[in-house]
């Protein structure tokens, strides 16, 4: 969602622009493109899971004659899914990743037991 967008720039052209920096953009919604909402413009975009999502981007022109001109466009993103690094999978982070707890779970008890044989072997 791009709040704030000037409303001459509500367009295929312009949009596409600004977010192609983020991802693929995909389509604008029908307000958009009806331009019956000034006051924002909202686009699908497909986005890398796996990187970062910056919070805004730079619109405008740098050259030599005239240094920045342009505006901060602040990013809005709208139903991003969670994803899971580890188990690569939609729908849920590491933290509640139920592979990396039983992955996690396996390798501590490996390490009880390499621990106890350790143990048995220096009593003898």
């Amino acid at each position: 969602m791009l709040s704030g967008l000037p409303f001459h720039m509500h367009s295929w052209h312009y949009i596409r622009q600004i977010v192609s920096s983020i991802g693929t953009p995909l389509v604008m919604d029908a307000a958009t493109i009806s331009k019956t909402r000034p006051s924002m413009a909202k686009v699908r975009v497909e986005l890398d899971l796996l990187k970062s999502h910056p919070d805004s981007v730079w619109v405008g022109l740098e050259d030599e004659d005239s240094p920045l001109r342009g505006f901060t466009q602040k990013l809005e993103y709208e139903a991003i899914p969670k994803y899971c690094k580890h188990g690569k999978k939609i729908g849920h982070t590491m933290t509640n990743c139920k592979i990396l707890e039983k992955n996690l779970a396996k390798e501590k008890e490996e390490k009880k037991e390499k621990r106890g044989r350790r143990n048995n072997g220096e009593n003898c």
